[in-house]
């Protein structure tokens, strides 16, 4: 993603005008412009409209906007933590730490993180207890680049299209549930193909997990018939809205058993589908010659996550 072309658009997203933010940024208009069609071409769709009246956001153009704002942020944060204002020891050590190759690099899907780290810690201290290690949380796709830059070892995630050249182990087919409150599963009387009744939004979860499996949910919504949406692009907000009724969405059950069986086991129902309809698999995948010092740890958590879902599906 384009640095210049992220600072250039937000810029403008703030001032509403292309002069006003080529002056914030110290450079011309074209260079300005040029900027962003360049970061719209990458993106491969329009950011702003252009009037007589002024420049203002297009539709996509409000919906990137948080991204951008937090993409700008992270590669800010970056650069900060490994450079910092000055060279003081505490940024040497963040940098040797996160560069020593002999430490075990984990990578973990976000949403899987919560249900397994538990797991991991316990076998890595039990089996492994010299051996130092860390998780990477970041969505699918991520960690399938990071570990073609060897900066994961082994990763855990719900697998999507994207291929890669490593070795590649199915772990669990995660049934995809609907989740709704009590007092709309009663309304429904228990079948998912009788939410059309309900006049409520379909709750869309703006996750990346979701995003990279997005014909599951488009398949979900053609087969429930929906025509009203609402946007939530927090777990727990997405869990209080539906608990209070305000719609209901779909999700990965493991999730929904993690998430939701605390806090809202008393006012939210999962809903299976008929003939298990939807699944996404959970993958573990790693190099198919990793290093020798971590061979054993990655054959462990393999095996720690077939037994864990084994119990699973047992119960």
């Amino acid at each position: 993603m384009d640095f210049e072309g992220l600072e250039s658009f937000l810029s403008v997203a703030k001032t509403k005008s292309i002069s006003k933010a080529a002056n914030l940024l110290h450079i011309t208009q074209p260079t300005l412009s040029t900027r962003i069609r360049k970061l719209e071409e990458e993106l491969g769709f329009v950011l702003l409209t252009r009037s007589w009246e002024g420049v203002t956001l297009s539709k996509e153009g409000y919906h990137f906007l948080p991204n951008a704002v937090q993409l700008l942020q992270e590669l800010s944060n970056a650069s900060f933590r490994l450079t910092g204002a000055d060279a003081t020891q505490h940024n040497y050590s963040f940098k040797t730490i996160s560069n020593d190759p002999k430490v075990f690099r984990i990578g973990m899907n976000i949403w899987l993180a919560p249900i397994f780290t538990e797991q991991i810690i316990t076998e890595m201290a039990l089996s492994f207890p010299d051996i130092e290690y860390r998780f990477v949380t970041r969505p699918t796709n991520i960690l399938k680049d990071l570990m073609e830059y060897e900066c994961t070892h082994v990763n855990i995630f719900y697998q999507n299209e994207k291929e890669t050249p490593f070795t590649s182990t199915p772990i669990y087919e995660d049934e995809m549930v609907l989740v709704c409150s009590k007092k709309d599963y009663a309304a429904i009387k228990g079948d998912p193909k009788n939410v059309g009744i309900l006049n409520k939004p379909y709750l869309v979860f703006d996750n990346p997990v979701l995003a990279n499996n997005i014909r599951f949910i488009t398949s979900a919504i053609s087969h429930l018939d929906v025509h009203r949406f609402q946007e939530v692009d927090d777990l727990n907000i997405l869990a209080s809205c539906i608990s209070k009724g305000i719609g209901y969405s779909i999700l990965p059950a493991s999730i929904f058993q993690h998430y939701f069986s605390q806090s809202y086991a008393a006012s939210t129902q999962m809903v299976p589908f008929s003939g298990s309809l939807w699944t996404l698999p959970i993958h573990l995948e790693y190099n198919s010659d990793p290093d020798a010092l971590f061979k054993g740890p990655i054959q462990s958590i393999q095996n720690n996550l077939l037994q864990f879902f084994n119990k699973v599906n047992v119960s």
